[in-house]
C-alpha cells in the first residue's frame, strides 16, 4: 500500500479565512461605492433641477393698462398670415437657480394635434418672433415677476388652438409650466 504523507503542509485556519473573506467584501463594497455614490448623486441633482421651475412661467390672461383690460394671448388674422400674441409672466425664485435658466419652449397646437415649437432663448434671435412694440432681434426672457408679451408671425394662414410653455434648464426641457387656449383677439388689440 502506498500512503503519501503530508508533512510540512499546513491549512488556513477557519478564523483567518473568515477575516480574509470579510476584508475582501469590505474592499469590494468600498470600490463599488466609489463609483455608485457619485453616479447617483449626479443623476439625482439633474433630476431635481426642474422642480424649482415648476409653474415658473405662466400665461397672463389679462393686462390692465391705464384702467383698460387687454388680453394678448390671442391671434389676429391678416390676409395671408396670422399673428399670435402671448404674454408670459415669471414667478419669483432663488436668484442662484435662475443662472441655470436658458429660456423656454412654446408649443402651439392645431386642432388636429399638429404642433409648432418655438425655442425662445435669452439673447438669441428667433425668426418671426419679437417682443411686442420692438422689432425682431435678440429676445429676452422674463426676469422674476416680470411680464413680457411676444408676437409670433406665421408664414402662412395657420390657426393654432392652444399653447403650452416649458422652461429650459441647461439645455434640458422641463415639464409643462402652463397652458392656455388661443382665441381671436378683441378689436382693441394690434400686433
Amino acid at each position: 500500500m502506498n500512503v503519501k504523507k503530508n508533512f510540512g503542509k499546513k491549512g488556513v485556519s477557519p478564523i483567518i479565512a473568515t477575516v480574509l473573506i470579510i476584508l475582501i467584501t469590505i474592499s469590494a463594497a468600498a470600490i463599488i461605492a466609489g463609483f455608485v455614490v457619485p453616479f447617483v448623486k449626479k443623476n439625482l441633482n439633474e433630476s431635481t433641477e426642474c422642480l424649482d421651475f415648476k409653474g415658473y412661467f405662466e400665461f397672463e390672461e389679462k393686462i390692465t393698462f391705464e384702467g383698460e383690460d387687454f388680453q394678448y394671448n390671442c391671434f389676429v388674422e391678416e390676409t395671408d398670415k396670422n399673428k399670435y400674441g402671448f404674454s408670459i409672466l415669471s414667478k419669483k425664485t432663488d436668484e442662484i437657480k435662475l443662472n441655470n435658466l436658458e429660456g423656454f419652449n412654446l408649443v402651439l397646437y392645431k386642432e388636429n394635434g399638429e404642433s409648432k415649437v418655438l425655442d425662445i432663448r435669452e439673447g438669441k434671435e428667433k425668426e418671426k418672433v419679437s417682443v411686442l412694440d420692438y422689432e425682431e432681434g435678440d429676445l429676452s426672457i422674463p426676469k422674476q415677476g416680470e411680464l413680457i408679451t411676444y408676437v409670433y408671425e406665421t408664414e402662412e394662414k395657420i390657426e393654432f388652438k392652444r399653447m403650452e410653455i416649458y422652461p429650459v434648464i441647461k439645455g434640458k426641457t422641463c415639464e409643462k409650466s402652463d397652458e392656455i387656449r388661443i382665441v381671436k383677439c378683441e378689436e382693441n388689440i394690434e400686433f
